[in-house]
């Protein structure tokens, strides 16, 4: 079997919550790996998408031949990253959340992109694209808020990842686990600073979300705020 890399998921993005003595919580700092093989989706490093990584990236081949590709897309690289959140704000101004929710989508291996909004005790989705059903414009449905990882977004305030559920100690007794295997959401704030929501990736299988790109969707989350806002969700 071919020898595939590791890829280490680190820093915020992977806090984890410790309980507390009276119901408190904090987080700690934690980091993980995660191998990527074809039993698990991961055929090759490549992502794949409209933004795939230029040649010029390109790693040294291996003695079997094969030249492994960075695990990111080419809008992760640092200096790419304000010529992307520039295509992005046109890209939701010309045409639109699902759109926009699309080119995000691209950027990754996840299946979905999506949108939501916090409706205590629920979470209701604004969009949703689906690489698979492209075509297909998704919106409205409603899941208890206890039972998603964006609860945790909304705990922590901050992004939160995993890459593959079932192996992440953390989420060892969420009910989420065996239906979204991995997740990479971000908080959508309003103007005040309340949560309101979350932008995220996920997928029902393992998949990776690189620390740049984290930092990506957090630096384009206000664009999605006032997509939101635009599209007339009344509620944003």
């Amino acid at each position: 079997m071919r020898e595939h890399e590791n890829f280490l998921i680190s820093n915020r993005a992977l806090a984890r919550l410790v309980r507390q003595p009276g119901g408190g919580a904090r987080v700690s700092e934690q980091a993980s790996t995660y191998r990527e093989t074809p039993e698990n989706g991961g055929s090759n490093l490549q992502l794949r998408g409209a933004m795939e990584t230029s040649s010029s990236r390109l790693g040294q081949p291996r003695s079997d031949g094969v030249t492994l590709r960075p695990a990111y897309a080419e809008g992760s690289d640092p200096i790419a990253l304000p010529a992307a959140r520039a295509q992005l704000a046109v890209i939701l101004q010309r045409d639109g959340l699902h759109s926009g929710l699309a080119f995000l989508n691209a950027r990754t291996r996840h299946r979905f992109t999506g949108v939501y909004r916090f409706a205590s005790p629920m979470l209701v989705n604004v969009a949703l694209f689906d690489r698979e059903n492209p075509s297909l414009r998704v919106r409205g449905d409603i899941h208890l808020l206890t039972e998603t990882y964006c609860r945790i977004v909304q705990e922590l305030r901050e992004p939160f990842v995993t890459a593959d559920a079932r192996r992440d100690s953390r989420l060892s007794a969420h009910p989420a686990r065996k239906r979204i295997v991995s997740y990479c959401g971000v908080p959508l704030s309003r103007s005040d600073d309340a949560v309101y929501g979350v932008l995220c990736h996920h997928d029902p299988r393992p998949r990776v979300a690189l620390e740049s790109e984290v930092r990506f969707l957090e630096s384009v989350a206000p664009l999605l705020y006032q997509a939101m806002i635009a599209a007339g969700e009344s509620r944003a």
